[in-house]
Order: C-alpha cells, then structure tokens, then sequence
C-alpha cells in the first residue's frame, strides 16, 4: 500500500485513480480528511482492464506477488498477435482510469501448442522504488446518476 498526503478536505474520495509521470500506480482504497491509501496495481487483488494499444484488444492484468516490476496479462486470445515491446494502455472502460494512461511494455509472450490464451507478461512503467510525486484523478463522469424508473 501507499500512503499520499491529501485526504477528503482536499476532495479525494474512495475509487479514484492514482497516476504518476511514468503510468498508472493505482486506485485509492481508504480515504481520512488529511491522508488516503492507495492499493497499487502490484495487489494480488487488483486486476485492471487494459488495451494492447496496436490493435485494441482488451485484456487484463494479474499480479502474482513475485516481482514488483512485472505483471502477468490475460485474456489474450490465441489468434491475437501481440509481440515482446507492445504497448499497454488503460481500456477506459472503467470511470477509474481514462482510456490510454500508460500501464507498461509487453516483456515476453508464449503461446504453446494447444493453448487457447497467450501466457504473457508485461513490464510496468511505474518505477514503484522511485516513486514520489502522483496525480490523483477525477472524473466528473462518475458522479453522473441517471435517473432510473
């Protein structure tokens, strides 16, 4: 977890996206008036809904607790190419993360005979040892409720 000094007196709330210069760190779980707490991406229980940026397939990340740099993506059918230094971006499908914030870089993929999904995984761009500064986003969209009858 990561703690960032803003809290609800300076408008943060549960749910919101956390960024940096280099991508995307992770969303704010617990929020106090002067402080919140962010679950990084690198949670086993998050899992985030990305994009391959070259041809817009959507997949999913899954962190297995190993390395801090290093993410597994699933969901990626056997007859999507994707290729070691692809692209991976946020799908926008979320009110958490705006389409195409920065996830990371595709570090390696198999596809072994007779299996239907790519075993692969991506290197992130969030350097978390370095980590400083973040941006917290917010998206006025979220706050829209439509009346329902």
């Amino acid at each position: 977890y990561l703690t960032i000094n803003k809290g609800t007196r300076d408008g943060i709330t549960k749910d919101m996206g956390v960024i940096c210069s280099q991508g995307v760190v992770g969303i704010v779980s617990t929020v106090s008036e002067k402080y919140a707490l962010v679950v990084p991406i690198i949670h086993q229980k998050i899992s985030l809904s990305c994009r391959l940026k070259s041809n817009g397939q959507m997949i999913g990340t899954n962190w297995d607790g190993r390395d801090y740099r290093i993410v597994s993506l699933t969901e990626i059918p056997r007859h999507v190419s994707v290729y070691q230094g692809d692209t991976i971006v946020t799908s926008g499908l979320t009110p958490i993360f705006p389409e195409g914030i920065m996830v990371g870089i595709v570090d390696h993929t198999i596809l072994n005979e007779g299996d239907n999904y790519h075993n692969t995984h991506m290197k992130l761009s969030t350097n978390y040892k370095t980590l400083k500064y973040v941006q917290v986003l917010h998206n006025a969209n979220a706050d829209i409720k439509l009346d329902q009858e």
